[in-house]
């Protein structure tokens, strides 16, 4: 019996020990991500969307998102957004933070979400942009403008 609950303690002390560097952990690499993923975005999304430009989104996009949305389609989202938007006025930052967690095939995964107000030549529209980060740098995941002027 003493035997026993000495290896059930010794388990559950190594349990809180995993569970408290994991805490640790999150609280030290948290702050860390949402700044460089902020500061990622403030930089990156103003060249991206000040004159609508492909090749700046596309350059930073992640396989992930090239994926899924052909280059094609992204010109005529852009397209749509000079035509209808114009050019960017006013870029009002960015709000939104970073997140990571654990997979078993690829282990740790690191994303990030923000949406963008800004201003154009013809009205305003929000931004919203996913992150993810691939060897320490950030790469685009997705890209939508909501805009009332697109619904045309």
């Amino acid at each position: 019996m003493k035997k026993t609950l000495q290896i059930l303690g010794g388990a559950l002390l190594l349990i809180l020990i995993i569970i408290g560097s994991a805490v640790a952990y999150v609280f030290y690499e948290g702050p860390r991500l949402d700044a460089s993923s902020k500061a990622y975005v403030d930089q990156t999304l103003p060249l991206i969307v000040n004159a609508w430009s492909e090749d700046a989104l596309w350059v930073r996009a992640a396989p992930e998102l090239k994926q899924k949305v052909t280059r094609e389609q992204v010109k005529d989202l852009f397209k749509k957004c000079s035509r209808e938007l114009g050019n960017l006025r006013q870029y009002d930052g960015s709000t939104g933070e970073a997140n990571f967690g654990f997979a078993i095939k690829n282990g740790k995964v690191v994303t990030a979400r923000y949406v963008v107000k800004s201003t154009f030549e013809k009205g305003t529209a929000d931004v919203a942009v996913g992150l993810i980060e691939h060897d320490g740098h950030w790469q685009l995941l997705s890209f939508y403008v909501n805009s009332p002027l697109l619904i045309k």
